[in-house]
């Protein structure tokens, strides 16, 4: 019998890695029917040169909506946790992820997940720009690639939010009305704002896409970006100090907003940041 005290445990995690099977399949699937998109429409030749590296060569016509099966084989919450969930295992053979490929003038955000009566579903967004300038068209593929990966995360913390509230109803192991997927703890929370990067349930996934920039800096490995590697870059990067040395250096605007508009939680991500970079393998020299 699985606890619901486990899925809690999971869900306090916080920083959450999705499926890495979906995440795979559908960064192949929509990068490539995307690059076609633009190369048949574009009258931009730099950039149809370009789209056509990325196409997959089995494909003639863009698929702009696809229906995924849901795969979490190699997802370790699925090894250590819910292997063994009758309930999630007969709704995942009946169940599919749906992605959506739209273009819009001036899309406001990159990506949305709902989870409706349908189903799980997400929405890409890419900008028509992509057709007239090559570098939006660089910019909504390595955009995308992080999307989808965002909206993935917001895709399992839902998903364990419904086990965790379906195995509290079945077995009235106590109420877990103060736990909730994908967001921090209560006395932290921004209710009712209007702000994205002070929205609860992004604190996570924009916390992992954070994460995910500054390691791709400290890594860049040109000579460059070499003092990057050091702590007081670190500071610099989260907000916990001002060094003059990185005045035009990358700093995080979500770190920068959530420390302004909640310190507390400032706090909260800059701890969370900290543990996983080191546990990524990033040593400050």
């Amino acid at each position: 019998m699985i606890l619901i005290e486990q899925y809690i445990k999971i869900i306090l995690e916080g920083l959450m890695e999705p499926p890495p099977i979906l995440v795979t399949e559908i960064q192949k699937w929509a990068l490539s029917n995307y690059s076609l998109y633009v190369y048949q429409k574009s009258k931009v030749k730099e950039i149809k040169k370009e789209a056509l590296k990325y196409i997959d060569g089995n494909i003639k016509n863009p698929e702009l909506i696809k229906k995924f099966k849901i795969n979490l084989k190699d997802w370790k919450y699925f090894n250590q946790l819910l292997v063994n969930d009758i309930d999630l295992t007969n709704w995942l053979k009946n169940s599919f992820l749906t992605v959506k490929i739209i273009f819009l003038d001036n899309p406001q955000t990159s990506g949305i997940f709902k989870l409706n009566k349908n189903g799980p579903y997400i929405e890409l967004y890419f900008s028509t720009d992509s057709l007239k300038d090559i570098n939006a068209y660089r910019d909504d593929y390595d955009y995308a690639v992080k999307t989808i990966k965002h909206e993935l995360i917001h895709f399992s913390q839902s998903l364990i939010h419904l086990i965790v509230n379906d195995k509290n109803d079945k077995n009235q192991s106590g109420k877990i009305d103060n736990f909730a997927a994908g967001i921090p703890s209560k006395k932290l929370l921004n209710k009712n704002t209007r702000e994205y990067e002070l929205k609860d349930e992004e604190f996570y996934t924009l916390l992992y896409d954070t994460i995910g920039n500054y390691i791709k800096l400290v890594n860049d490995g040109s000579d460059e970006f070499a003092d990057y590697k050091s702590y007081d870059f670190f500071l610099n990067y989260v907000g916990a100090k001002n060094n003059p040395k990185y005045k035009n250096s990358p700093k995080s605007s979500f770190l920068s907003k959530i420390k302004t508009g909640n310190p507390e939680k400032w706090k909260k991500a800059v701890k969370e940041f900290y543990k996983e970079i080191i546990k990524r393998g990033i040593v400050f020299q």
